[in-house]
């Protein structure tokens, strides 16, 4: 990843500065040209580094900052179906609300759930969980993801 960032930086600077300053449109489409390869570059670094939260979430349950500030918030939920029984036996990430559906996150099977508004409960909402117990034990794969809390699996 950081091959490429440089390698689109370099080639911003690649175009020869004596034939864009010849004259004031040169010098206004040299800067136009430079800002464009940063934005791509702070591009690619940006999707460096919410592909690493994603990779954290699935080995540790954990993500990090630029995930949130994304607006993919470490929010962890048992879900339900609208009779109190529980669709699954592992907490879900809850990505949000779209359309009058919830979009979650199944860890352990690795794909993206869609359930409607109505239709769904849900219990024992965590934001931002230890997921180490505070630093006493390690952190499993998908965090807790996967040892959904007693009191979910009982309906309610």
């Amino acid at each position: 990843m950081l091959v490429t960032v440089v390698a689109v930086a370099l080639l911003g600077f690649l175009v020869p500065y004596r034939l864009l300053r010849a004259r004031p449109a040169g010098r206004a489409g040299m800067r136009v040209l430079t800002s464009a390869f940063v934005g791509i570059g702070l591009g690619f670094v940006l999707v460096g580094w919410m592909t690493d939260g994603a990779e954290d979430i699935h080995a540790n349950g954990n993500g990090n900052l630029v995930l949130q500030l994304a607006g993919f918030p470490n929010q962890w939920a048992a879900v339900r179906d609208g009779d109190g029984k529980p669709v699954s036996r592992e907490r879900w990430l809850v990505l949000g609300q779209d359309a009058g559906s919830y979009v979650f996150y199944d860890c352990g099977r690795m794909t993206t759930v869609r359930r409607p508004v109505e239709g769904t409960i849900l219990t024992d909402v965590e934001l931002d969980p230890d997921f180490t117990a505070g630093g006493t034990r390690p952190a499993r794969r998908c965090g807790h993801a996967l040892s959904t809390p007693a009191g979910s699996r009982s309906p309610g």
